[in-house]
């Protein structure tokens, strides 16, 4: 029989439409949610509202990029808005005592970095649950971003510095922050999807057994990623002492069902039913949408809250429903 008629034979690959849909349907529904709010309302994408949402979206997917691989790994940080709440305490203390926005930051990175590596302590070498762990040490991020601010939170008096004018830096309606933040996002992904990190990262959650036969320590990796997740915590609680002008000892509760919600309905997108960047980011974007439309309507916050609950709700049903048919999605 001919090549030809070998070839002939074979079945022809159309488009996968289900698949896609299942992979980017959200992001396409984010697209046309911005074109519909953008003609339902023109002054939706006015310059000064698309960076304040832009602006928004770059501090907040800092803060979840290391979340988004602690919860892929199989384990849960409940400590991350607590880490960048003090952070900013952290951070404000040492520049109104005059020591500027350079010692400021080390500092509040110092900060992320401690409380990071004592979760990955406890829950990498310790064995406690992450669950619980996470809360305990958030509870004691959270008081002594209290106590330092003795009760209140700090102003800062306008005490500029590089980290504001970074801010304050755009280029046409993009702030510098955004294309930062979306270059740092560009390298995680490569890592999570080019790298054998991305593998290891995946298997420690499927079966760490597999990991530590590989040569690997998942003791090593799990204090690594909570490192990781505290130091981006650290570094979104740096950008909010310059944006807010302050320490904020309570900003940490704002950012709780944000944090989740983006990271777990982000698990809809690209690689079903697996936390992943460009779905975080994605995640991240549809509640800066949500947040600027809410406020255009009028809408009363707690209406906003619901629908972030019922997002959190079906990236939690379909996480779940997936690992219980025992599918991962792909991971390509």
């Amino acid at each position: 029989m001919s090549d030809t008629m070998l070839v002939s034979r074979q079945p022809a690959r159309g488009l996968d439409l289900g698949g896609f849909l299942a992979r980017y349907g959200f992001l396409l529904l984010l697209v046309l949610a911005i074109i519909g709010l953008s003609i339902a309302m023109p002054n939706f994408l006015d310059g000064n509202n698309v960076q304040l949402m832009l602006r928004g979206i770059g501090i907040s997917a800092l803060m979840f990029l290391g979340l988004t691989w602690v919860i892929a790994s199989g384990k849960i940080d409940v400590s991350f808005m607590d880490c960048a709440a003090l952070t900013t305490m952290v951070c404000a203390s040492v520049v109104a005592a005059g020591h500027g926005w350079l010692a400021g930051s080390l500092a509040g990175l110092a900060t992320g970095a401690v409380l990071g590596a004592l979760n990955g302590f406890l829950v990498g070498y310790a064995g406690l649950p992450p669950l619980i762990t996470t809360i305990a040490t958030g509870s004691l991020a959270k008081s002594l971003a209290w106590v330092l601010g003795a009760g209140a939170s700090l102003p800062l008096g306008g005490q500029g510095g590089f980290v504001h004018s970074f801010l304050a830096t755009s280029v046409g309606v993009v702030p510098l922050l955004t294309i930062v933040t979306v270059a740092i996002y560009a390298l995680a992904w490569y890592a999570q999807d080019r790298l054998t990190f991305g593998r290891y990262l995946y298997a420690l959650e499927r079966n760490e057994r597999a990991v530590v036969e590989a040569g690997l320590s998942a003791r090593k990796m799990t204090l690594q990623l909570f490192i990781f997740s505290g130091l981006c915590a650290s570094v979104a609680g740096i950008l909010l002492t310059a944006n807010l002008n302050s320490g904020q000892p309570a900003l940490g509760g704002s950012y709780f069902l944000d944090g989740l919600t983006a990271v777990l309905l982000g698990a809809i997108v690209v690689k079903v039913g697996k936390t992943n960047v460009i779905g975080t980011f994605t995640g991240v974007a549809f509640l800066a949408v949500l947040v600027s439309a809410g406020a255009m309507l009028g809408w009363q916050n707690y209406v906003r809250e619901i629908i972030k609950g019922t997002a959190l709700l079906l990236g939690v049903i379909v996480i779940f429903s997936l690992k219980r048919r025992g599918g991962h999605g792909k991971t390509h």
